[in-house]
């Protein structure tokens, strides 16, 4: 087994240094090419989420505005529902008063059909 020489020792471990600092660049190298690659897929799904909820808001006002909307319809429509039983129960009870004092020929028609 030969000893090396000072030099030998030296250019040797010179040679190991240059080997791992190489290592550890191409490590890091590698590293942060990954971490880009993350980065980016992250930011792109961000955005799309970005998106997302603001189709998500959008769809959320309109589902609000419509139901406001049909809570007005079905306001109105209840108003409309009570003016219409009003109209009904007016009529009726004219319609009622006529008949018992009328002889005309659709009176008559009219009592025979509200009795069937």
């Amino acid at each position: 087994m030969k000893l090396l020489s000072e030099r030998e020792i030296i250019e040797l471990l010179s040679n190991k240094i240059e080997q791992l600092e190489a290592e550890r660049d191409s490590f890091y190298m590698e590293y942060r090419i990954k971490c880009d690659e993350q980065t980016k897929a992250l930011h792109i799904e961000r955005d799309e989420l970005i998106g997302m909820r603001s189709e998500v808001l959008e769809y959320q006002r309109e589902f609000h505005r419509l139901r406001d909307q049909l809570a007005a319809s079905k306001q109105h429509e209840a108003e409309l529902m009570a003016e219409i039983a009003e109209l009904v129960a007016a009529l009726s009870y004219e319609i009622s008063d006529h008949l018992k004092g009328c002889e005309c020929t659709g009176c008559e028609a009219l009592a025979k059909v509200r009795k069937l």
